[in-house]
C-alpha cells in the first residue's frame, strides 16, 4: 500500500467524520485505515467518503466562488484542513461556470454578490449537467438575497466561523444524497424551499 494511498485514505475518513485529526497518522497504522475504508465503502457513505476503496480514493471536491480573496483563502484553508479538496476559487460567474464544468465538484460554496455586479445565483442554472452538485450560498443578507425560484440547497449568513461552514456543507451533502436535512443547523443556516432544491425535505428534530 503506497504512502499516497494512506494519505488519501486518511483524508477520506476525516471527511466522513470517522476520524479526528491525529488519530491515525503513522505509516504503521495504514492497515487499520484500509480496513475502515472497506467497512465505510460497504455502507456507501453519503457524499463524504470513498466511493471505490479498491480503485481511486475520492474526497469531496469543493468549488469556492467568492470575490473577497481573504474570505476565499480562509475558507480554502478550513476546507483543506478538514479533508476536502478545493478544486478552484472563482470571482465571477463566468469563471465559476468554467471551473465547475472542468472539475465537476461535489459541492459549491457560492457568494451571492460577486465582482462586477455578478450574482452567484446565476451559476447553478448554467450547470445543467452537474445534477449532483450541492450548492451552499453565502451572503450578508439571506432574507433579501434568497428569493423564490433560486436553484440551490441552502444558504449560510455571513460572517460565519469554521464550525458553521463545515456543518453547513455536511447538511448540504446530506440533502443531495438523501433529500433530508438533519439538525442541528449552524447559526445563520437556512435550507431553501423544496421546490427550489428539487427535494422533498424532511427537517428532523434535534
Amino acid at each position: 500500500m503506497s504512502d499516497d494511498f494512506c494519505v488519501a485514505a486518511e483524508r477520506a475518513l476525516l471527511c466522513s467524520g470517522t476520524l479526528a485529526w491525529g488519530q491515525l497518522s503513522t505509516r504503521e497504522q495504514a492497515d487499520a485505515i484500509y480496513r475502515e475504508l472497506r467497512a465505510l465503502d460497504s455502507e456507501h457513505v453519503a457524499a463524504h467518503g470513498p466511493h471505490d476503496v479498491l480503485g481511486e480514493i475520492m474526497v469531496p471536491k469543493v468549488l469556492i466562488v467568492e470575490d473577497d480573496l481573504l474570505v476565499a483563502d480562509m475558507s480554502k484553508r478550513t476546507l483543506i484542513r478538514s479533508g476536502y479538496e478545493v478544486c478552484g476559487i472563482a470571482r465571477t460567474v463566468t469563471d465559476a461556470v468554467a471551473l465547475a464544468l472542468c472539475h465537476e465538484p461535489d459541492l459549491a460554496l457560492i457568494d451571492v454578490r460577486l465582482k462586477g455586479g455578478d450574482l452567484g445565483t446565476d451559476i447553478p442554472p448554467r450547470l445543467g449537467n452537474l445534477r449532483k452538485l450541492g450548492v451552499l450560498y453565502s451572503t450578508g443578507n439571506a432574507a433579501k438575497a434568497m428569493t423564490a425560484g433560486i436553484q440551490g440547497h441552502a444558504c449560510l449568513s455571513k460572517p460565519y466561523d469554521d464550525v458553521a461552514l463545515l456543518r453547513a456543507l455536511k447538511v448540504v451533502s446530506e440533502i443531495v444524497a438523501t433529500g433530508r436535512a438533519s439538525k442541528p443547523f449552524p447559526f445563520g443556516f437556512r435550507v431553501l424551499d423544496s421546490i427550489t432544491t428539487g427535494h422533498d425535505l424532511e427537517q428532523r428534530p434535534n
